[in-house]
């Protein structure tokens, strides 16, 4: 093994040097701010303008409480240049707001790896929702989650909390139908 003595680098040498380590240093400052070191370290986060912490608090906020499935069509959306998820969703049962059985509206939320916000409803499965109008739709008829996280995937009626950092009920029960959904926490 051959062994070089930094005075012998020649001019050249030492700008391959350099741009060598500015090229490392690159790619260091790239992946410690790219979304997988933020993901690595805990995940990004939303900035939350109220974290709620119990089912009577969302209930408050909410114009509608409700039983939900995907309908299997979602879409994307952009305000500006931030870019929302909207997902097209049939009302199963609802708390006898202004939303009733097999309505069809839009839940628009905010789109991104948010480990602190509830991701996108899948086709196929059911979610208790709290719900409120988004203020984008002429018509009405696009929601918004309350503080970001009000959704659980309910098997029966039992749900479990589909945002991984919450402050709400890991766990909720649903009765009823018809307009007279209750849901409470166990």
């Amino acid at each position: 093994m051959r062994t070089v003595d930094l005075g012998e680098l020649d001019r050249g040498s030492w700008v391959r040097l350099g741009v060598l380590a500015v090229l490392v240093l690159g790619a260091v400052v790239w992946w410690t701010s790219s979304d997988a070191a933020l993901v690595a370290r805990g995940g990004e986060e939303l900035d939350l303008i109220r974290d709620y912490s119990s089912i009577d608090e969302l209930a408050d906020e909410a114009t509608d409480v409700a039983v939900v499935e995907p309908t299997g069509r979602t879409w994307t959306e952009r305000v500006g240049t931030a870019p929302f998820a909207v997902t097209e969703v049939r009302v199963v049962t609802s708390d006898g707001g202004p939303l009733v059985t097999d309505d069809v509206v839009a839940v628009r939320q905010d789109s991104g790896h948010y480990v602190n916000a509830a991701p996108t409803p899948e086709e196929g499965e059911r979610y208790l929702v709290f719900l409120h109008p988004s203020g984008v739709e002429a018509d009405g008829r696009q929601y918004s989650v309350v503080g970001a996280q009000a959704v659980w995937r309910l098997d029966g009626s039992t749900g479990r909390l589909t945002t991984p950092k919450s402050s709400l009920p890991r766990r909720v029960s649903v009765e009823g139908a018809d307009g007279r959904l209750v849901a409470s926490s166990r």
